[in-house]
């Protein structure tokens, strides 16, 4: 049977290239994506929804009956200049929203983009509030939740410059040899191995809540290497 697939963050880095991906995958028969802006893409399956994120009745009505969701909703401190609590909607409270709302309308399962250290009780505001978006995700009770915890992405963004992440991703992809045994876990990865191994993810039917570095991401796209 054909799925129904919902991607939020469908104009970002790794969720563009979700949609892309689910576009072109004869599992799904309908792809639907929520965003303020047109993801410039075109096929038959995509379903997409231009919404207000600030509006909750807008979006609650956006996200529709589905399978799989594909959370990849984030934003810089740069992007909302230094706005902590427009941060907070935009990585959390939005997220959760669509989460819940994915639950009560019988889906079952849910692929969150996170980050590496994700913990509520850290001092650094960034790794914070990626935990508390964690939390949020998990308290949806959706029965089938993949959290993927990427150090450092790589790749170029087409519609965004970050200068201190090219600078970052120079820098860490020289040294990426040093990051071995407990450290394997900040190696920096492709963003189009963190969409693929959601893809991968989102097919398999174990209910329960899973985490994923860069080993078990790796795992996921080359089983039993």
């Amino acid at each position: 049977m054909q799925k129904t697939a919902l991607v939020i963050g469908a104009t970002g880095l790794i969720g563009n290239y979700v949609v892309q991906q689910l576009l072109n995958d004869a599992t799904y028969k309908t792809v639907r994506t929520i965003s303020r802006r047109p993801t410039g893409l075109t096929h038959a399956k995509l379903d997409e929804r231009i919404v207000n994120f600030e509006d909750a009745a807008q979006l609650t009505e956006a996200v529709g009956q589905g399978d799989v969701l594909f959370s990849c909703m984030g934003t810089t401190n740069a992007n909302v200049k230094g706005n902590k609590a427009l941060y907070k909607f935009i990585d959390i409270d939005i997220p959760a929203m669509v989460a819940a709302t994915a639950y009560a309308n019988n889906y079952s399962t849910c692929l969150l983009v996170s980050a590496i250290g994700a913990n509520t009780k850290s001092g650094n505001f960034y790794i914070q509030l990626k935990g508390m978006a964690e939390e949020r995700i998990i308290e949806s009770k959706l029965s089938s939740i993949h959290i993927f915890q990427p150090s450092q992405l790589l790749g170029n963004r087409k519609n965004e410059k970050r200068t201190l992440e090219k600078i970052a991703q120079v820098i860490i992809s020289g040294i990426g040899f040093l990051f071995v045994g407990a450290l394997t876990k900040f190696k920096p990865i492709h963003y189009t191995e963190v969409g693929n191994a959601m893809l991968v993810a989102a097919k398999k039917n174990t209910p329960g809540v899973y985490r994923y570095t860069y080993k078990e991401m790796k795992s996921l796209l080359s089983p039993g290497a």
